[in-house]
């Protein structure tokens, strides 16, 4: 049996104290069986009906039960969150994070925090919502080395851009239904401009090779596509989804997060709702595909739970070695909408249309970080 605290109350620490209440709180497996001993709150939240008798404003009494093994941290808070890793794993309990922001800027600490006081430190629901992506990354680590990883890691973003697409909704409505269903925060800047998926990027790379942060990642965000850019791209028979990109040679590596059009061969096309895909290729099998809903109360608060049973099997390590960052050298062909009053360089066009106000542009295979940088406001 295993007692564990909850820190935060709000989508996914709902999600996982339902779990928890409905399959794991009875359970005849004693090894199975977990019980929700402490719910932390801010100090200005009152209590929900249903952790009246758990719930906690002191994290001390939390850190202070011997009783409680592990914490749950799913507070979405930086610098509180920050304390509350810290001195969990400092004092030998066990951490689950979901808190992506939090665990790509402090990975290295953590883990190594938690290998120095012997306890476990995992985060799976920090990327791919209900997918346990890094589960198989772990696992396929120790026989092969990860050559590419792609995908739409943000579940929230790839809703907005369905909608946008299937619905012919524009942006700002497709946002706020995305609001409405609790995908997307009050504040969607995370998800939007991309630094949702960058972070997840992060983690991937630092598991599968080396330790990266977040200013490693060139990033570009949605939150500009408009329903003309979306109209072109279905008469194409196009698609726009958002994705992360990361490759590997010998010492160096490129990682990209920016929209892509893509055609219906390519497996992202039919990629729907606010579900995620992920791609690992490695050198001795071709490819892994995962896909699962990335974005809600129960994906997430599903992944946690499968970091809680696997709790005390095997820790998460990283390769400090140096890797060399390439984003200045990657090249690509770009689709371009600027106002028709922009200057553009007729070098970089491949193709150039007009409609509506704004020029359309297919560029020439290019180098992008030097091409596009002055176009990417």
């Amino acid at each position: 049996m295993r007692k564990i605290a909850i820190l935060g109350y709000g989508t996914v620490g709902k999600g996982v104290y339902k779990i928890i209440k409905e399959k794991f709180e009875n359970s005849e497996n004693t090894e199975e069986k977990i019980i929700v001993k402490k719910v932390l709150l801010k100090e200005n939240k009152k209590p929900q009906e249903e952790i009246k008798n758990v719930f906690t404003y002191d994290y001390e009494e939390i850190l202070g039960d011997k009783e409680i093994d592990t914490i749950v941290e799913v507070t979405g808070a930086m610098e509180e969150g920050h304390t509350y890793i810290k001195k969990a794993l400092s004092m030998g309990k066990n951490i689950i994070s979901t808190n992506k922001a939090l665990v790509a800027k402090h990975l290295e600490e953590y883990i190594n925090l938690a290998e120095k006081n012997k306890v476990s430190f995992l985060f799976e629901g920090a990327v791919g919502g209900a997918i346990p992506i890094l589960r198989e990354l772990r696992s396929l680590k120790k026989i092969n080395e990860i050559t590419k990883i792609e995908g739409v890691l943000n579940g929230t973003g790839n809703y907005i851009l369905d909608r946008m697409t299937e619905k012919n909704l524009d942006y700002s409505q497709s946002l706020k239904n995305a609001q409405d269903l609790g995908y997307a925060e009050k504040d969607p800047s995370d998800d939007v401009l991309g630094f949702d998926g960058g972070r997840k990027l992060v983690l991937l790379i630092s598991l599968s090779k080396s330790l990266v942060k977040e200013e490693d990642i060139e990033i570009f965000g949605i939150e500009k596509i408009k329903k003309e850019d979306i109209e072109r791209a279905k008469a194409k028979n196009l698609k726009i989804r958002h994705i992360a990109y990361s490759e590997f040679r010998e010492n160096s590596y490129v990682a990209i997060l920016e929209p892509c059009l893509i055609d219906e061969k390519n497996d992202f096309y039919n990629l729907e709702d606010a579900k995620n895909l992920v791609k690992i290729y490695g050198k001795y099998f071709e490819e892994l595909s995962i896909k699962g809903k990335g974005a809600g109360m129960f994906p997430t608060a599903n992944a946690v739970l499968q970091d809680l049973l696997s709790l005390g099997q095997e820790n998460y390590t990283l390769d400090t070695g140096a890797l060399e960052n390439k984003n200045e050298n990657f090249q690509g062909i770009y689709y371009l909408r600027v106002p028709g009053s922009c200057k553009i360089d007729l070098e970089l066009a491949d193709k150039i249309d007009m409609e509506n106000g704004y020029i359309f542009i297919k560029t020439k295979k290019l180098i992008r970080k030097n091409s596009l940088k002055s176009w990417k406001d």
